[in-house]
């Protein structure tokens, strides 16, 4: 059962000067780190936090009782890109609970995200 879904996209120029304080507040150290070994830093960031707005319209909450760091985009061994959920928002994590899907894709202009979140448990009648 759809529990929600979520898109997001953003201009990738957005992200060409930002702060280190900025990164530092909207994703997490091992995301910089990916971030920054790419020849376009700023397209692995813009994905990362569309990823992020995806994920929080799918749950519908915005960012009440978590920050960007409670999401951090990571990807499996052939690609597949999936979110670790920490604080408040691993409950969504719980493999038991929920799955959440994740779809990552830009261009040197553009970066999209969309995110479907699966409720696996069976809703009380």
């Amino acid at each position: 059962m759809i529990y929600g879904i979520g898109v997001d996209i953003v201009e990738v120029h957005r992200f060409d000067n930002v702060t280190i304080k900025f990164l530092e507040r909207v994703f997490t150290p091992s995301e910089i780190e990916y971030a920054s070994r790419a020849a376009s830093p700023s397209q692995r960031y813009a994905v990362r936090f569309a990823a992020k707005e995806a994920f929080l319209k799918a749950i519908g909450t915005g960012l009440r009782d978590c920050t960007f760091q409670d999401m951090e985009v990571y990807h499996d061994h052939l690609g597949k890109p999936f979110l670790k959920l920490h604080g408040r928002l691993a409950v969504f994590s719980h493999i038991e609970q929920y799955r959440v899907h994740l779809s990552l894709s830009h261009t040197a202009q553009q970066a999209i995200a969309y995110c479907v979140v699966e409720s696996i448990t069976t809703p009380l009648s």
